[in-house]
């Protein structure tokens, strides 16, 4: 017999990225910026904004936009209005950008990487260096059979449709390392999607950078996510808490891991701490490789992940982190979501 296990996949821009859609966050900003240039609107004013301080620097816009709210503060006579609206037209311009890309994407292509594509999440066990994988097997018995849930933080499809097209009634087998086999279940936005309403902004009120924004009802609702999810009625947020919170790993792939999403990190951790067993985090980080490197540096980037993860849950040091961290693990990005080509359209069709 195997036991079954609960993963909870926490899917960042990363995933889309490496489906080729060019999703890039500095890619979106500076088109924003080149398309309203010289405008005299608040859509041209934060275009200014972005062009003096430099696209890579609004890379993290989310942020950016919260600090944003100061200089409107300080420069418009009606300053929730000018804010408001400031959002609206980069909030607009994203969905325009992300549609555009997901229209690039070649449902043939899609069709034909799913399987491989998913069932590679079963590697993970495989990929951890051999004490990493003793210490998994001190909270669960080999062979595993793995139940997958997704929390994804983009707005597109792709993976929706991937996990429509594989899903099955029973479980399927893999040959992975410890598998016996796995199961895909549901699949939630956390941030909407293209179809509804996409959602971006700041995680809660101290991130707007002005007292006089961060009090006003219009501003909250339709800047802080929580908030605009609560006005639209929407339970993306409950639904993808419930995948967290009933998971004994989570893994997080393809994510900045910012504050802006710290509700979502918060949760993460303290689903790590509600229990010394079965709970598991793994993060999948981009240019992460173990060999080839000195002990000194696997270490510093190991140990980065690590902090980053507690530090956008708003926490910096408390009692137990030291015991909480050994039950982290850090592999390459690579390791999961492994794609044949990227998914899009032919550049020369």
């Amino acid at each position: 017999m195997s036991e079954r296990v609960k993963v909870c996949v926490i899917v960042g821009n990363g995933f889309d990225m490496a489906a080729g859609l060019g999703t890039s966050t500095e890619a979106f900003v500076a088109r924003f910026a080149e398309q309203h240039a010289g405008e005299d609107s608040p859509a041209g004013r934060l275009a200014a904004q972005i062009a003096q301080d430099g696209p890579k620097t609004w890379a993290d816009f989310e942020r950016k936009l919260g600090e944003y709210a100061a200089v409107v503060e300080s420069t418009a006579d009606d300053a929730v209005g000018e804010y408001v609206a400031a959002k609206s037209a980069m909030e607009m311009g994203l969905v325009e950008f992300i549609e555009e890309r997901e229209e690039r994407v070649d449902p043939d292509k899609v069709e034909k990487a799913a399987e491989a594509c998913l069932s590679s999440i079963c590697d993970w066990v495989g990929a951890l260096p051999g004490l990493d994988r003793q210490r998994v097997h001190g909270h669960f018995d080999a062979p595993y059979t793995f139940d997958f849930s997704f929390v994804t933080l983009n707005y597109t499809g792709v993976l929706d449709t991937m996990v429509e097209l594989q899903r099955t009634v029973g479980d399927a087998s893999h040959a992975a390392t410890d598998v016996a086999g796995y199961r895909l279940r549901s699949c939630v936005h956390a941030h909407g999607k293209l179809a509804g309403n996409a959602i971006c902004g700041v995680d809660n009120a101290s991130q707007i950078h002005s007292s006089e924004l961060a009090e006003d009802d219009a501003v909250l609702e339709t800047v802080v996510k929580g908030a605009t999810q609560e006005m639209l009625g929407s339970l993306d947020d409950q639904n993808a808490r419930a995948l967290i919170d009933a998971a004994e790993v989570i893994m997080v792939f393809g994510c900045s891991m910012g504050a802006t999403d710290a509700r979502w990190w918060s949760a993460v951790v303290n689903r790590l701490a509600s229990s010394a067993t079965k709970r598991l985090v793994v993060i999948f980080a981009y240019g992460f490789e173990r060999n080839g490197r000195p002990a000194a540096e696997v270490r510093r980037l190991i140990n980065e992940q690590k902090e980053k993860l507690i530090g956008a849950a708003g926490l910096s040091d408390f009692e137990g982190k030291k015991e909480l961290l050994k039950r982290i693990f850090v592999l390459p990005s690579g390791t999961i979501f492994k794609m044949p080509e990227t998914l899009v359209v032919d550049q020369a069709e």
